[in-house]
């Protein structure tokens, strides 16, 4: 019974401590200036005291910065609980003037106060955020920093529904900050792909000013890692901009930065060029930035080892620095003249020099040490909050075991008032606060351990034998020494335990343990400790928790994360509201967006236009009923290319039936669908090509079948009258029977070569050739036709020509086409032959004066089953299929053939061979 008592009255006791820490806290805040009280006292309305409030803090700004954080302060504790805009304008300005002093911890306590009240009233934190970023990028805590950028951006993203101008600005603001940070912490690629990113979209947008800060990013990252060229060409475009639209808020800057390009390609004529040009802007517009213009004046002096005008320049520079009291300009400004005095040997001025840079660098380091003591106070509470929100926030983790903590406190709390103002019925009373204290600790889910500032465990539950192992209830752990425990030594557990004794705060820690029986366990302890009146831990209550099982699906989800990253397959979450929320890296290497392009947008990005309307209404009526989606999609890649998905989408449905995810499962099948359409073709042209061929086929037979008729019965008739004929009857019946036999065998010849050809069995074997014999002596074959005829041959070549062509078949093209010639010439008609070489290729044409051919006889050309075998001007008899088969020839020699043609104007047929 004393035992317990003593417990409640340790946990009143630390209580009231707390308690009384809170207090005295809250006093020390009602300090402030007197101007101060009067704002706020004295003025009606909120609105008010805030536009007063900003005037005054405006002004303190620009006389004294230690008084602007004192208003600053005064505003965030004044409205935190009245107006949560004015409390985020105040913490926002708290954060960036510290920042501006490089107070980098108390920037952080007030810009997280900052996000923390957006959190609260649902604000958009971009802005916040963007600071926070601009913290650690100034820490030089670069990883940091593009986190906190790439949350900025999701939440400009955000902002687009609702201010979507003010949302691509930021958006564009912060591709450009990126750029600054991957170049300053050495990723070369991926700065100069987000500046570039930048400047593409304030040019979609229209942002002047923007394009120009982007010109002068980029300019400055190719200076810097030595691209001159790049760098002066965006220097220039940033100064056209300038000149085009009147905005010279960078045009001191471009002019000055692109000298410095030039100075490194040593064209020290542009360089003066442009300080010039900033020296005359300055002296008109901005007179402070003269120093700046004569230190690079300077710089370009000692590039070109122009001492005695140096000298000059850099005493008007150090002139217009006092004035303004631009010391980190002029430290820079003495390096330069030290330079320049020891490339010239002098030694003592630039020893002098020195000194003097020394001697400033202590002044600036004894103000700034003067600056953080008038800060430190300011600081030091800032440095207590954070500590106190971290104790706060492991105080308030959400979950059972907390809130057993507070009931027993809570109980105890009552047990103490019960013990104090219940006299009469206090031992029946604490008997029964006693047994219900006992049944929760009893009966609590998690493990809990009293145990004393020795070691010593004093009591334990049932739910921490399961946990930590006990065989049996004997041995419950009671009264043994944490020290003594092995398995508890090795988990760290007594490590915390010491850390609660020496600092009296609650620790948590997760750690493995191996039960009394060897299973092994993942365990989270919470040791809380218990002081007594003098601030001494007299007891801990230690809270253990069993989260293996949680651990193993922790596990198996992140095993599910990993198989998602590298699917094959692309994957997409979206809302309810079809926003995307997720997308895997297989959709964007396949799609071209970047996961940061993606989320936020619909799936509508990738909308081709090519996919019917009743697919997409097919698939939302489906969504709609609560089923699972099949189809196929055309989609768009970021890059314009076409993209055929195979897709199963399904609706993910939290535990009251509520959809509360889409996810989509898109297959790329784009291959699969070219094969199939490329099957298709191949199918339909053989189709036709079958059906060609058969049409193809009736006509030869036709042809083969009318010779052999006349040859049947004109012998047959010759056979029935031999005896009655005379000579030259049957002589001309016999010639009759021979020329049919004749073009049969042309005809039968042709086909078989033909059927050579389309089966590949023809031996192609290009070799040299003089080509002007090869004309000669087909001329020469085909004399005796043309003298019949009395056709004129004519081929009069400038000079010897040699062709890389099968001999074979070149000779068979130049005998048919001349065959072809002569048959549809008539009477004291010109054939001519024409060879020459044009870029790399053989072409040589037979021009007749023969009776020509119209459109649709042109047309049928080298169609198989579209045969022409008209009869010549002596009714010359022919086949059709010897213009096909020089098509062939030709084609295996990768060239073409062309014909035209004029009815009744003749012909002219031109053969084009590459030289191999």
């Amino acid at each position: 019974m004393m035992q317990v008592q003593k417990r409640i009255v340790q946990l009143l006791l630390f209580i009231i401590i707390i308690s009384g820490f809170f207090l005295k806290s809250i006093s020390q805040t009602k300090n402030s200036s007197d101007s101060l009280n009067i704002i706020l006292n004295r003025s009606n309305t909120d609105s008010v005291k805030q536009i007063m409030l900003m005037q005054l803090f405006d002004y303190q700004q620009t006389i004294n910065w230690t008084k602007a954080i004192e208003t600053a302060e005064k505003g965030t504790e004044y409205f935190k609980n009245l107006n949560p805009n004015y409390a985020l304008y105040w913490n926002t300005e708290l954060g960036k003037i510290y920042l501006d002093q490089g107070l980098y911890l108390s920037s952080l306590v007030s810009l997280k106060e900052a996000k923390e009240i957006c959190e609260k009233n649902k604000l958009n934190k971009g802005e916040v955020l963007l600071y926070m970023a601009k913290n650690f990028y100034l820490q030089g805590k670069y990883s940091e920093s593009i986190n906190y950028y790439d949350i900025a951006l999701k939440e400009f993203k955000k902002l687009k529904k609702t201010d979507t101008d003010l949302a691509l600005k930021r958006i564009a603001k912060i591709y450009n900050k990126l750029g600054i940070v991957y170049e300053l912490k050495g990723g070369i690629e991926k700065s100069e792909y987000y500046f570039k990113k930048a400047l593409t979209l304030r040019k979609e947008i229209g942002d002047t000013c923007g394009i120009i800060d982007s010109y002068t990013s980029l300019g400055y990252f190719y200076d810097v890692i030595n691209n001159n060229d790049s760098a002066i060409t965006y220097f220039s475009k940033g100064l056209e901009l300038c000149s085009e639209y009147n905005n010279y808020h960078y045009f001191n800057d471009l002019h000055l930065f692109r000298s410095a390009s030039y100075l490194k390609q040593r064209k020290y004529e542009k360089a003066y060029s442009d300080i010039d040009t900033a020296r005359i802007y300055s002296e008109k517009k901005q007179k402070f930035d003269l120093a700046r213009v004569y230190f690079y004046y300077a710089k370009a002096d000692f590039a070109t080892n122009n001492f005695k005008i140096l000298n000059k320049h850099i005493k008007k520079s150090f002139q217009y620095i006092d004035s303004f009291h631009l010391i980190s300009l002029k430290l820079s400004l003495i390096d330069l003249f030290v330079d320049a005095s020891i490339k010239q040997k002098d030694y003592k001025n630039a020893f002098v020099h020195l000194k003097e840079k020394n001697k400033i660098s202590e002044e600036i380091y004894s103000e700034k040490l003067y600056n953080v003591e008038k800060s430190l106070e300011s600081e030091n509470k800032k440095r207590k909050i954070i500590e106190l929100e971290e104790q706060s926030k492991k105080l308030k983790y959400t979950n059972k075991i907390y809130l057993i903590t507070i009931v027993l406190s809570f109980i105890s709390f009552l047990l103490v008032i019960l013990f104090i103002f219940s006299n009469r019925s206090k031992n029946k009373k604490l008997n029964k606060r006693k047994n219900y204290f006992q049944t929760l600790f009893n009966n609590s889910p998690f493990g809990i351990a009293v145990i004393e500032n020795t070691g010593n465990i004093s009591d334990v539950n049932q739910s921490l034998l399961k946990i930590l192992g006990s065989p049996s209830i004997t041995k419950t752990f009671k009264f043994i020494n944490i020290y003594n425990l092995k398995n508890l030594k090795e988990s760290g557990f007594t490590e915390d335990f010491e850390n609660v004794l020496k600092t009296g705060i609650l620790t948590e820690r997760e750690f493995s343990y191996t039960s009394e029986w060897g299973k092994k366990n993942i365990l989270r302890s919470i040791n809380i400790p218990l002081k007594n009146e003098k601030g001494d831990v007299d007891l801990i209550y230690s809270i253990i928790e069993d989260i293996t099982n949680r651990k193993k699906n922790e596990q198996s989800i992140l095993k599910l994360s990993e198989i998602v990253k590298q699917s094959t397959v692309s994957i997409i979450i979206t809302d309810k509201y079809g926003v995307i929320d997720y997308v895997n890296p297989y959709f964007t290497e396949i799609t071209g967006y970047s996961e940061e392009e993606a989320v936020g947008n619909n799936p509508n990005i990738l909308k081709s236009g090519l996919t019917p309307e009743k697919t997409y209404k097919n698939l939302w009526k489906t969504l709609n009923e609560g089923k699972t989606w099949r189809g196929e999609f055309i989609n768009k890649t970021k890059f314009g290319k076409n993209l055929w998905e195979s897709s199963i989408i399904f609706p993910l449905k939290n535990d009251k039936n509520q959809v509360i995810n889409y996810i989509g499962f898109l297959q790329d099948i784009s291959e699969m669908k070219l094969l199939q359409e490329s099957m298709q073709q191949k199918e339909i042209k053989l189709k036709e090509l079958n059906k060609t061929k058969d049409k193809f086929f009736s006509i030869i037979a036709h042809d083969l079948k009318n010779p052999f008729g006349a040859i049947l019965s004109l012998s047959d008739l010759l056979y029935q009258n031999f005896d009655v004929y005379d000579n030259q009857k049957k002589k001309d019946l016999i010639h009759i029977i021979s020329e049919g036999a004749k073009n049969t065998y042309d005809l039968l010849e042709n086909l078989l070569t033909w059927s050579r050809s389309q089966k590949g069995d023809i031996n192609f074997s290009p070799e040299k050739l003089l080509f002007n014999k090869l004309i000669y002596d087909n001329i020469k074959l085909l004399s005796d036709m043309a003298l019949k005829k009395k056709i004129s041959v004519f081929f009069e070549p400038e000079e010897e020509i040699e062709i890389y062509a099968d001999f074979n078949m070149l000779n068979f093209v130049i005998r048919n086409l001349l065959t072809n010639a002569l048959k549809f010439t008539p009477q004291q008609g010109e054939i001519r032959f024409s060879v020459e070489n044009k870029k790399k290729k053989t072409v040589f044409c037979i021009e007749d004066t023969g009776i020509g051919m119209n459109t649709e006889q042109l047309n049928a050309l080298f169609k198989v089953g579209q045969t022409y075998s008209g009869k010549g001007t002596e009714n010359e008899t022919g086949t059709g299929l010897g213009l096909i088969l020089c098509k062939d020839f030709i084609d295996f020699h990768k060239g073409k053939i062309r014909v035209q043609s004029e009815l009744g104007k003749g012909s002219t047929v031109c053969v084009e061979s590459p030289e191999k």
